[in-house]
């Protein structure tokens, strides 16, 4: 499959994606107990971790990189995999990333999903939000490639409804990702 898709993306990323994998089914199957212990594998994370080590070959092999989301950090990482941070319930997940060596894109659902209900404070948790956790030194922050805010629309049900969701927050984030502006009064004229 990824074959094909590196046959019609020029693009040097491709995303394996890798998340919300529920590996429940995989701790019962008996095929998944004999390849873990053919491949001296600890758990499932670790089952998890040997597939995507094989896919990122697959990629390397293909001139592609490798990206997934923050999951693929759990049984293990290869340094050269990137990682796209989105569970905000698992804040050490871009630390760890980062001081493995991962370049990390930054997505946390809070505040960073769009396709969540706007409130009076949207905005400005958007404005506010820095890409970089404080506790990594600065060597490790440049590991921190940026952020992106996501919006996944099967819920909502026309452009009009999307343009409601996305906006104004996403003039925030730009704002804050793409100048050294600090200044939310400012800004709130400006917009």
């Amino acid at each position: 499959v990824y074959n094909d898709i590196f046959s019609v993306c020029p693009a040097e990323y491709v995303s394996l994606g890798a998340d919300e994998v529920d590996r429940k089914e995989w701790a019962k199957s008996p095929a998944c107990a004999a390849l873990m212990e053919k491949e001296g594998l600890q758990n499932v994370d670790e089952l998890q971790s040997y597939f995507v080590k094989r896919m990122e070959k697959v990629f390397n092999a293909n001139g592609k990189k490798l990206i997934g989301w923050d999951e693929i950090l759990e049984g293990g990482v290869s340094k050269t995999a990137y990682v796209i941070y989105w569970r905000s319930w698992v804040p050490d997940a871009p630390v760890k990333a980062a001081k493995n060596g991962n370049y990390v894109i930054m997505t946390p659902g809070d505040p960073l999903y769009f396709d969540r209900i706007p409130d009076a404070q949207s905005v400005k948790e958007v404005y506010d939000f820095k890409p970089i956790p404080k506790i990594l030194n600065a060597e490790e922050a440049k590991f921190i490639l940026g952020a992106q805010a996501n919006i996944w629309t099967e819920h909502i049900p026309s452009e009009k409804h999307a343009d409601f969701m996305y906006m104004p927050r996403m003039t925030a984030l730009a704002e804050r990702l793409w100048s050294n502006t600090n200044d939310y009064d400012d800004y709130l004229v400006r917009l």
